[in-house]
């Protein structure tokens, strides 16, 4: 199933043009404004003005100049903000939920879930979370507020998940429907 979908979204890329802004960037404005005439159904103003205000913006890029890496370690916003991103992409990893992710069809077989199910049903539940999460509470909830709730949700779930497993291992490697059953909805709750 996941080579299949390579394969599309590979296939896919063949189709794909160029940005408007990397066009414009190395002085192919005509086809920058094609490209965005066509992403803006035929509107030439709608196109133009984006345009200009692509324009604008590379512009003032190349006024700011760029940050040499002596400089984004040396000045004390760069380096915070640097190490804020590193931090918080390195807890994101610590979590596990990239190994739950990868290996959730492994782990939903060993809960009893067999066959296309137990292939889809980790990646089907890493994508609803991931879409609530960016399109519907970010901007409501705010960043901070959800990345907490969300730590907290994943600790609970992962210790409700990881007891009941413990407490009900026969030793056999399955475990039974029910025990099973709970651990696999607080996997999903955890990737939700």
């Amino acid at each position: 199933v996941q080579v299949v979908m390579g394969v599309l979204t590979a296939a896919g890329l063949l189709f794909i043009g160029e940005t408007p802004r990397f066009l414009e960037s190395v002085g192919r404005s005509d086809e920058a404004l094609k490209t965005l005439r066509s992403l803006r159904c035929g509107d030439e103003a709608l196109a133009a003005e984006e345009l200009a205000r692509v324009r604008a913006e590379l512009e003032e890029e190349r006024r700011a100049g760029s940050a040499t890496w002596g400089e984004v370690f040396s000045n004390p916003h760069f380096r915070n903000v640097v190490i804020l991103g590193c931090t918080v992409q390195f807890f994101q990893i610590m979590t596990g939920i990239n190994a739950m992710v990868s290996f959730g069809g492994t782990l939903f077989e060993t809960l009893g879930v067999t066959g296309l199910a137990s292939a889809l049903t980790p990646s089907f539940a890493f994508f609803i979370g991931n879409a609530i999460g960016s399109f519907g509470l970010v901007d409501r909830t705010g960043r901070r507020s959800l990345l907490v709730l969300g730590m907290a949700a994943m600790a609970v779930t992962m210790l409700v998940g990881g007891s009941v497993a413990l407490a009900s291992d026969a030793g056999g490697g399955v475990l039974p429907e029910g025990p099973g059953l709970a651990v696999l909805i607080m996997v999903v709750g955890y990737m939700f």
